[in-house]
């Protein structure tokens, strides 16, 4: 399951009837596993600890944590040279970093005055340089505040040649409005990157491969860009009522809006 705009609803916060469901779901013997874009320290600390989850796959499938032992599963994290290139070219007015590296979420010490984007975050105050050189991070994260200028960042950083194509980096995922001109600008814009070849997908094929899990018993449910992969490597695609068209036309099922509890009632008629 993916988190922002499926579990959660748009205050971040999974209802008490989904929860419930999830627990339901949990003791009839079936593995729930979130899956998401954010790194694998967030569930739980906007989430909560009491709910059913012990297994997340975050940073857009670089890393599979155990929740339960803190033991990570799997990890694919950015090759270091090549991503000092791409925070170098990024270093403009306007854009900002977060990190993901190991189970927790890092930004560079200039943006400690901003609550908004970077709520629960760690702060870097050695020269990032150095810092990146010392850690696994599996995912980075550019905002900005205007849509024009982290859009700009996105685009110069590709005709550079530094991520998508032939480089060891690729774009995972991105605000709804850098792709939809529809959607509106909340508050502010990003686009993440990961390794290339890095995503929702290939992680879930190592989780299944790790648990033995069949490939026709898997379901997963989604909304946004970066749930495609996810998609793609399971049975059967579930697509949120508030999911993006795109999403809900691979879908063999959409569901409830996050703000409807489709998520709890989808669950409810399955372990049922």
């Amino acid at each position: 399951m993916d988190l922002d705009g499926t579990v959660l609803t748009k205050e971040k916060k999974a209802t008490p009837r989904t929860i419930e469901a999830m627990r339901k779901t949990v003791a009839a013997g079936h593995k729930l596993v979130v899956c998401t874009g954010r790194y694998v320290g967030w569930y739980s600390r906007f989430v909560g600890t009491d709910t059913p989850i012990r297994y997340m796959i975050g940073s857009n499938g670089a890393h599979i944590l155990d929740l339960e032992t803190g033991e990570s599963i799997y990890k694919n994290p950015i090759d270091t040279e090549p991503l000092i290139k791409v925070i170098k070219a990024a270093q403009r007015p306007g854009i900002l970093f977060n990190f993901s590296a190991g189970s927790g979420a890092y930004a560079t010490e200039r943006t400690r005055d901003d609550i908004s984007a970077f709520r629960y975050t760690e702060f870097i105050e050695e020269d990032l340089e150095s810092w990146l050189r010392k850690h696994d991070v599996f995912q980075v994260n550019f905002i900005s505040y205007d849509i024009e200028t982290v859009r700009k960042l996105r685009d110069d950083l590709i005709s550079a040649g530094l991520l998508n194509g032939e480089s060891d980096m690729q774009i995972s995922n991105q605000s709804k409005a850098m792709t939809d001109p529809r959607r509106p600008v909340n508050n502010y814009t990003f686009f993440e990157i990961n390794k290339g070849g890095c995503n929702k997908g290939v992680a879930i094929k190592k989780f299944c491969d790790k648990f033995g899990v069949r490939f026709e018993d898997t379901i997963a449910i989604g909304d946004d860009l970066n749930d495609r992969k996810m998609f793609s490597a399971v049975a059967y695609k579930v697509a949120m009522g508030n999911a993006l068209d795109e999403i809900k036309t691979l879908a063999d099922r959409v569901i409830g809006t996050n703000q409807e509890d489709g998520v709890a009632e989808f669950l409810e008629k399955f372990y049922s």
